[in-house]
């Protein structure tokens, strides 16, 4: 599951992923968080790595937007 928020402390957004084993309600855990310029839109793991698509219609003046970003679990 992706989720993100946008901080008031830097303006960014922070992007969490999290996994679940069973897809129940209070079954899921983060797996890793980052900061970024705009928000997240979707994400496919391979590996261990997690390949995350940003941007959104919102942002669409952005040149950031439609980058895709490997973040890596630590």
């Amino acid at each position: 599951m992706l989720t993100y928020e946008k901080t008031a402390v830097n303006g960014k957004y922070k992007a969490r992923i999290y996994e679940s084993e069973t897809m129940k309600e209070d079954s899921f855990v983060e797996v890793v968080s980052f900061d970024y310029e705009i928000p997240p839109l979707t994400f496919d793991k391979v590996g261990d790595d997690f390949y995350v698509s940003m941007g959104n219609r919102y942002t669409t003046s952005s040149t950031k937007n439609g980058m895709l970003l490997k973040v890596s679990v630590e």
